[in-house]
């Protein structure tokens, strides 16, 4: 079975944090404590680290930093998410082709996207290292954005 779960950087501090996302609608409330017309969602996380298991909570996330786990590791071991920047081999020898490029998913899966059309499935990468992400360094990245 494949582990779903996403990693956001808390709104307050900028704190990485992974779990459960999801929209928490609350209500909007007068100034008389009434709850009035409609609702406004919050983009969240439920906090699953390791250090929080004993606790229930939520992290309210900045929406644009939200990425999913794309199910594979790097050469350390570390979950590759969305939007992160991957040095990677690929290809047959003595025909090895090295990249750089941001995760996204595209149609039905995870690749590496390295050019304007041009991309690798994560499963097909021979040698994947996380050297960054989109939004802590985008400079890694030609252009300095994703």
């Amino acid at each position: 079975m494949r582990t779903i779960k996403f990693r956001g950087k808390k709104e307050k501090t900028g704190e990485w944090v992974n779990g459960f996302f999801a929209y928490l609608h609350i209500p909007d409330m007068s100034d008389s404590g009434q709850i009035s017309e409609g609702f406004h969602s919050i983009p969240s996380i439920f906090n699953d680290e390791p250090g929080n298991r004993n606790r229930t909570y939520w992290d309210t996330v900045d929406q644009k930093t939200v990425g999913q786990f794309s199910g594979a590791f790097d050469c350390e071991g570390r979950e590759i998410y969305e939007g992160d920047i991957l040095s990677a081999c690929y290809g047959h020898s003595p025909n090895i082709t090295e990249v750089t490029g941001v995760v996204e998913f595209v149609h039905c899966g995870f690749a590496l996207k390295f050019g304007k059309d041009a991309g690798v499935w994560l499963d097909q990468l021979i040698h994947a290292e996380i050297i960054g992400n989109i939004h802590d360094t985008p400079e890694l990245l030609k252009g300095g954005e994703a």
